[in-house]
């Protein structure tokens, strides 16, 4: 499905992250850019997803930087999912992160962005 308000708002994050360098400098860079530049999106989830959103436009998918965003976005939403299913009653066992690293601590740097 395409959400023109997410493409939108991952540009403004994509042109911020170009200009940083590093994985978290660029991920940082790019949420900063989505929370200054939005006008189009209220929900803090579709903010965060542009933010990342905009990062992984500028290293691209197919990099390691990309593969490591994707991967730490999936466990994110793995988490999530097991979290929605346990509030449902439903008894889940917690994902691990895929691979030998653990997940970037995206939230984290979702928090401090919105700090700055």
């Amino acid at each position: 499905m395409f959400d023109p308000a997410l493409h939108l708002n991952a540009s403004v994050g994509k042109a911020a992250s170009a200009q940083a360098s590093g994985i978290e400098n660029k991920v940082k860079a790019s949420m900063r850019a989505v929370l200054k530049g939005n006008w189009l999106e209220t929900r803090d989830e579709a903010l965060f997803r542009a933010g990342v959103g905009g990062a992984l436009l500028d290293v691209g998918k197919d990099s390691d930087e990309g593969r490591e965003l994707t991967r730490s976005m999936d466990t994110l939403r793995k988490h999530n999912a097991a979290m929605v299913a346990a509030d449902a009653g439903i008894g889940v066992k917690v994902p691990l992160a895929a691979g030998d690293h653990p997940p970037l601590p995206l939230l984290q740097w979702w928090r401090e962005a919105k700090e700055a």
